[in-house]
């Protein structure tokens, strides 16, 4: 099995200005995404998807759902293979459109 990677200990601060609009705007931002400021500001700088924490949990919630059906798929012998392969398809596409970046400009 190949080594985890080390995880780098956050040992530095960062303290910036900002205007009082500037300051609305990001704090409607972490309210939307659920984040905190750090966060927030991480996922920007390593250009990582803004996604919500409610979105997350859908995506979980929606993975999970998606084994239990394929678990039923593989107990039943594949009965309603069809329906199975139909919703499995619209399970990934939710996935996939909630996966989509959202950019700081799309969340104001």
């Amino acid at each position: 099995m190949a080594d985890k990677e080390k995880k780098e200990t956050k040992t530095l601060r960062m303290a910036f200005r900002m205007t009082p609009t500037e300051r609305q705007t990001l704090d409607t931002n972490l309210t939307k995404l659920g984040l905190t400021q750090a966060e927030y500001i991480r996922k920007i700088i390593m250009a990582e998807p803004l996604l919500s924490r409610t979105d997350l949990m859908a995506i979980a919630e929606l993975r999970r759902q998606g084994g239990l059906l394929k678990h039923y798929f593989n107990e039943t012998g594949g009965q309603h293979a069809q329906k199975t392969l139909a919703i499995l398809e619209d399970i990934q596409k939710t996935v996939t459109l909630i996966k989509q970046s959202v950019t700081p400009g799309e969340l104001q």
